[in-house]
């Protein structure tokens, strides 16, 4: 209802305390009339893209037509920043496909807006951008990698800085994420239950493909005390190790430590504490996690070389060629091993 319009507003009481479950009547200023038409325009063709990528029956689109859906997403993350009208005009799919989820995220870094936030959430936008993440899981038990899905895997980075840029410094919006649910009856995932599943629980079943569910998951731990509180448990710090020990020490998992152990400039001393009893006492937990450098003389490089079919590359540095940064006493040398570098 506009306030230019003068007409009268009724009152709607209900039983449900949930926002979700509310039904809203409110005046809107001119802008967020605006704002409110923008976002019911983009969920039509999500929900087209969504049942069709469900279903594995349809083929999945062609590139032009994946294209569109680009072009949709791209038009949804500027939706939610500040001074964003208009991002550059490339192919963001192979762009996508060729950066590490959270540097791609990171292009995208700005001022939210909090209007677009609220409306996105109050009109399902952002449920219906959630369900785009999941139509891939939906189609096949592990749609990537796959030739096949090689564009898709480029769209659903854009899917989550989406569902990043809607909850970024908005804690209304990060306990709304935080307490939603999806049905996971038909996502062929081994660990998905059936029935109802929070959005939480399922974004931890894709934390394993790179595609931004764990920088999804960092940002919103990070920003919000009571999420944090309920999720960074010490099954998730075990999980992430494992997947640090089977798939490196790739930025999107190891940012994951750093995202818990604080919430904006405080400190959480708890999850510092779990983190290093979880990964740093044990030395054989700390030798699977961890990049240990000693130094080593020149002797003990020719004794080893003696006796070694892998020889140790010998860098020494001087007041000439020493690195900036380097604090190496004379004498001092970096070992590189088989090429390698540190």
């Amino acid at each position: 209802v506009r306030k230019d319009h003068n007409q009268s507003l009724m009152l709607v009481f209900s039983s449900q305390r949930s926002a979700q479950d509310t039904l809203k009547l409110m005046p809107l200023s001119e802008e967020e009339t605006l704002a409110t038409f923008h976002a019911k325009a983009f969920i039509p063709p999500i929900v087209a893209y969504n049942v069709c990528l469900s279903d594995p029956t349809i083929p999945v689109l062609n590139n032009e037509k994946l294209q569109e859906i680009v072009f949709l997403m791209i038009s949804i993350i500027s939706f939610q920043s500040k001074g964003i009208s208009e991002l550059p005009k490339i192919d963001w799919i192979k762009r996508a496909n060729s950066m590490l989820p959270s540097a791609f995220s990171s292009l995208f870094d700005g001022e939210p807006n909090m209007l677009s936030q609220r409306i996105s959430r109050d009109l399902k936008l952002m449920d219906a951008i959630f369900e785009m993440s999941l139509s891939p899981y939906r189609r096949y038990k592990d749609p990537f990698p796959s030739d096949e899905m090689v564009g898709v895997a480029g769209i659903q980075k854009l899917v989550h800085v989406a569902l990043q840029r809607m909850f970024i410094s908005n804690s209304y919006c990060q306990l709304y994420f935080g307490n939603q649910s999806a049905n996971a009856s038909h996502l062929k995932q081994p660990d998905a239950i059936k029935g109802l599943m929070p959005w939480i629980e399922i974004i931890k079943l894709q934390l394993e493909d790179p595609l931004g569910s764990a920088v999804t998951l960092a940002k919103l731990l990070s920003s919000n005390v009571k999420l944090l509180e309920d999720h960074a448990t010490p099954s998730m710090v075990s999980s992430f190790a494992r997947m640090i020990r089977e798939l490196g020490p790739q930025p999107r998992l190891v940012n994951f430590y750093e995202a818990i152990c604080a919430t904006g400039s405080s400190p959480v001393k708890s999850n510092q504490e779990m983190i290093l009893r979880m990964t740093w006492m044990k030395p054989e937990d700390r030798s699977k996690l961890y990049l240990e450098i000693n130094s080593i003389s020149e002797k003990e490089i020719s004794l080893y070389n003696q006796t070694s079919n892998t020889p140790y590359i010998i860098k020494k540095y001087n007041a000439i060629d020493r690195l900036p940064g380097d604090d190496l006493n004379n004498g001092s040398v970096v070992t590189l091993k088989n090429d390698s570098s540190v």
